[in-house]
C-alpha cells in the first residue's frame, strides 16, 4: 500500500471516529438528560422499505423503539428528553437501544484500532524509507 494511501485511510478514520463519538456523546445525553412526562395522544406506524417506523404523539410526533411502542398505550404516560431541539422517548428510543450502543461502540474500537494501525503503517513506511536512502 502506497504512502498516500495510508494517509487517505487515516483520514476516513479519523473523520468516522469524530463521527461515531460524537453520536455516541449525543446517545448517552438522551439517556442522561432530565425528561418531562407526557401523555401519549396517538400512536401510528409507518411501513418503511426495510422496517417499520413507529411514532408516539405527545402531542408531537416522536419516533419510539417498535417494541417499546406495543407496550404503550394511548393515554399512557412517558418520559421525553430533549436534545438539541429534537425530541426523544426516554427508555423506548430507537437511536437509544442497548443494541445500538453496542454497535457504536464497537464501530468506534475499530475505528480506533483503523487509526493505530495507519499511524504505525507510516511511521514504519518512513522510517525504511529514511533506511534506505542513507
Amino acid at each position: 500500500m502506497e504512502r498516500w494511501h495510508l494517509a487517505v485511510a487515516l483520514v476516513v478514520c479519523l473523520g468516522l471516529a469524530a463521527y461515531t463519538s460524537t453520536k455516541l456523546h449525543r446517545m448517552s445525553r438522551i439517556v442522561d438528560e432530565t425528561s418531562v412526562a407526557q401523555r401519549v395522544v396517538k400512536k401510528t406506524v409507518e411501513a418503511g422499505r426495510r422496517t417499520d417506523y413507529c411514532y408516539l404523539w405527545v402531542p408531537e410526533r416522536v419516533q419510539a423503539d417498535c417494541e417499546y411502542w406495543d407496550s404503550v398505550d394511548v393515554g399512557d404516560t412517558v418520559e421525553i428528553v430533549d436534545v438539541d431541539g429534537e425530541q426523544h422517548v426516554k427508555g423506548g428510543d430507537v437511536y437509544t437501544s442497548k443494541g445500538n450502543f453496542m454497535f457504536d461502540i464497537v464501530l468506534l474500537v475499530a475505528e480506533i484500532i483503523g487509526v493505530i494501525v495507519c499511524v504505525v503503517l507510516l511511521i514504519l513506511r518512513r522510517r525504511a524509507r529514511g533506511h534506505f536512502a542513507q
